[in-house]
């Protein structure tokens, strides 16, 4: 979690399990035989298509339809590893998270900042000069 609480609308866990149980693949929630389930390849499109990267998708990618492509292939390969449950368990975790309230007793907090370079989501290049 990188927010001091969870966002707007991130905490509706019976949502989120009420559509993943209407995948067809479901099967009463044991669907590990069935295959990957098609509503969370499409959560996670949803996910990766509402996020504002730096820099836009299509500087990289001009042509749209290859752009949706690309972002429907990395769906499916996380909804192929992705375990329904935990998302919901996760949804459902994050509602009760909020340190607004400790911010006073955080304000002097020492941090171990640690990167590595083979961190593939936050580049080291980005990091603070110390």
């Amino acid at each position: 979690m990188t927010a001091p609480r969870s966002p707007a609308g991130s905490t509706d866990w019976e949502a989120l399990q009420k559509r993943l149980a209407g995948d067809p693949n479901w099967n009463g929630g044991w669907y590990y035989d069935n295959g990957a389930l098609q509503n969370a390849r499409e959560l996670r499109f949803e996910t990766l298509n509402g996020l504002r990267p730096e820099r836009d998708p299509a500087e990289t990618m001009p042509d749209a339809k290859a752009r949706e492509a690309a972002i429907r292939g990395n769906a499916k390969a996380w909804a192929q590893i992705y375990d329904g449950h935990s998302m919901v368990a996760l949804r459902n975790a994050i509602g009760t998270f909020d340190i607004t309230a400790d911010y006073a007793k955080l304000r002097n907090t020492k941090v171990l900042y640690v990167q590595s370079p083979s961190d593939k989501l936050f580049d080291i290049a980005l990091s603070p000069v110390t």
